[in-house]
């Protein structure tokens, strides 16, 4: 039974980390507002306003990297460019301290639409720039 419960428990951890059972929350958005996306056929950014530390909020972006859509959900895949945001619609970011989601209703190649998300992870603000943390 307890092999069973430990299965669940890591593939819920891959699952939910798009793969990566080693990946670190995103922390830009507790000292970021006006988070939004940027979506173009080509590339998908995260843009927002970050404190620099000096009081000043500088506007930045950091692209969205090697998220694809696999026959109605998002997963991630290697580092080249995005191209989930030409198979799917309502495309939007949900957030709170502890975690950054990227949803969507993405075809699933079969004629139907699946809400899917993905979380997005190893983002931080430092000094007024979006970078990742590995």
């Amino acid at each position: 039974m307890m092999k069973y419960a430990l299965s669940l428990v890591v593939f819920s951890s891959l699952f939910l980390t798009g793969g990566d059972a080693s990946a670190k929350s995103s922390s830009f958005q507790k000292s970021c507002s006006g988070i939004d996306l940027d979506i173009t056929d080509q590339d998908v950014w995260i843009v927002a306003d970050c404190g620099d530390g000096n009081g000043r909020f500088v506007n930045t972006r950091i692209e969205l990297r090697g998220i694809n859509n696999g026959h109605g959900f998002l997963n991630k895949k290697g580092n080249g460019a995005s191209s989930f945001q030409r198979s799917c619609d309502d495309i939007y970011l949900e957030w709170n301290d502890f975690s950054v989601k990227l949803n969507a209703r993405c075809d699933n190649g079969n004629g139907g639409v699946n809400q899917t998300f993905l979380y997005i992870n190893n983002i931080e603000n430092r000094f007024g720039t979006l970078r990742k943390t590995r």
